[in-house]
């Protein structure tokens, strides 16, 4: 079992990686166009409405994408003021507490963001700016993202409720 899980988690480590690194390669690709468009706008007096579209999903990618990242490496925004009081006795009782909350919504944004992809690709809808492209595919950020984010919580959950000797969590204290 614990070759299993350790297999697992150099799994999920990769996937997390490779996830970083086209959510960095995304960001420079954003600053890239947002750059063109302020030097085509500035400098040649021409405005390109494409620039505003493309980053905006770009964004979401960033956002909604590469949130496994820092959820498997324990990097995500919380609030810790009540596991820096609690001590190290509690601590990991209440970081599987916090994990499994944060993984019930998750789970819940994962189903709903099906939902919502799912109505976008039946129905056609399509973006009304220059592209006009169908919604579908902007939205699979949100749909990719939410269920990557959930698998990684799950994980994390049930790898914070097994005892220490089986391996430690990226971002914990016993990793």
């Amino acid at each position: 079992m614990r070759r299993c899980m350790d297999w697992l988690v150099r799994g999920v480590d990769g996937l997390t990686q490779a996830v970083a690194i086209s959510v960095g390669l995304a960001v420079l690709s954003m600053v890239a166009i947002i750059v063109y468009g302020v030097v085509a706008r500035e400098v040649f007096h021409r405005s390109d409405i494409w620039v505003t579209a493309t980053t905006t999903y770009i964004m979401a990618y960033i956002t909604f994408v590469g949130s496994c990242t820092l959820a498997w490496r324990n990097r995500h925004l919380r609030v810790d003021v009540l596991s820096h009081f609690a001590g190290a006795r509690l601590g990991r009782p209440l970081d599987a507490a916090t994990t499994a909350i944060a993984t019930v919504a998750a789970l819940v944004m994962a189903w709903l963001s099906a939902s919502f992809w799912h109505d976008a690709w039946a129905t056609g809808e399509q973006d009304w700016g220059m592209f006009s492209i169908h919604l579908w595919i902007p939205y699979l950020s949100l749909l990719v993202g939410s269920m990557l984010l959930a698998l990684i919580l799950v994980l994390r959950t049930v790898l914070t409720l097994l005892p220490p000797a089986w391996g430690g969590l990226p971002g914990s204290a016993d990793a």
